[in-house]
């Protein structure tokens, strides 16, 4: 019988899986390479809500992930350079989704974030979207720690790194 492993909630519980799943090519505009380390990582909503309520770690993270994305560096973010996604923006899920899939994404990303209408998403907007969707992932996990794999650079992942400065 296989010895079973339990994490608890002080446990740093990181591992990459890069040896188990390899970098692939993916087919977007042009070619990009998807090379995002992925972690498996012992989660939990308190951690992540402490991490959006300390406001100068969290505008920090964010700040990061809008330049990112930013392609033009135009300081806004336009369909276009969410559409565009290349580099490590390339994502798998958006490539088994349908062309009108993407685009009602979008229509609702728009129709929800853009509060000025004016067809950009700006750097406080975008914090807001930030904001609204990570504490929704904290809500979502409920009360108990939850084994969950994240992409080295998410803001869930800096989540659990925040949550391990705090520990020590």
């Amino acid at each position: 019988m296989a010895a079973s492993t339990s994490l608890t909630t002080d446990q740093a519980y990181e591992e990459p899986l890069s040896d188990v799943i390899p970098p692939r090519k993916i087919s977007t505009h042009s070619l990009a390479t998807f090379t995002a380390l992925l972690y498996s990582v012992c989660l939990e909503s308190s951690t992540v809500i402490e991490f959006v309520e300390d406001t100068k770690v969290f505008d920090k993270c964010v700040n990061e992930q809008f330049a990112m994305l930013d392609g033009d560096g135009d300081g806004v973010l336009s369909r276009d350079d969410l559409q565009t996604r290349t580099g490590k923006f390339a994502s798998v899920e958006f490539e088994l989704q349908s062309k009108d899939e993407i685009t009602n994404m979008y229509d609702t990303l728009f129709e929800k974030f853009d509060v000025d209408r004016n067809g950009k998403i700006d750097r406080e907007e975008f914090r807001s979207l930030m904001r609204e969707i990570v504490l929704a992932k904290a809500c979502g996990l409920g009360q108990s720690p939850v084994l969950v794999i994240l992409q080295g650079d998410s803001l869930l992942m800096r989540a659990v790194e925040y949550g391990l400065t705090k520990r020590c």
